[in-house]
């Protein structure tokens, strides 16, 4: 039988204890560490900076950068320990965050890989799908017909 993996979680949403991840990682052994950043509390904070942004969501931030200060200082200790951590704090820019992880890693000089999901970013298609009937509300199940201008992520 293999042993058991052990997870710690150290984010829940924006205005958790901020050094959760430092004490998850300096704490009890775990093998991987995980922080939620999509609450809707977070993900309004991130919103604020994109709502009349004349760039794309590709070119500009739109990730939870809490994650990264909490997460450099702590590179060379998860390096050295093996941790796995997993975030979903990419929000809108999944592939940008992690490109600065990546650079955060570098300037570390620690060997660490990053990977990062993209993909149900829907919004160019947002339109398609609300005339074909695939977007309803959850409360009433109507469809929600014309949404020009009214979604924002």
């Amino acid at each position: 039988m293999k042993p058991p993996i052990k997870i710690a979680a150290f984010s829940g949403a924006a205005g958790d204890y901020e050094d959760a991840l430092h004490d998850a990682v300096h704490g009890d052994p775990v093998d991987v560490l995980i922080g939620d950043y999509l609450a809707e509390i977070s993900t309004g904070i991130i919103l604020e900076n994109f709502v009349g942004a004349p760039d794309p969501p590709a070119s500009r931030g739109f990730y939870y950068d809490l994650f990264l200060r909490q997460v450099t200082p702590e590179l060379p200790t998860i390096a050295e320990k093996g941790l796995k951590v997993v975030v979903n704090a990419g929000n809108l820019n999944p592939d940008g965050l992690a490109a600065r992880l990546r650079e955060a890693i570098a300037i570390a000089k620690v060997d660490l890989e990053v990977a990062s999901v993209a993909g149900d970013d829907l919004l160019d298609r947002v339109q398609e799908l609300a005339g074909a009937g695939q977007l309803r509300n959850l409360d009433t199940g109507m469809p929600l017909g014309n949404l020009s201008g009214r979604i924002l992520a």
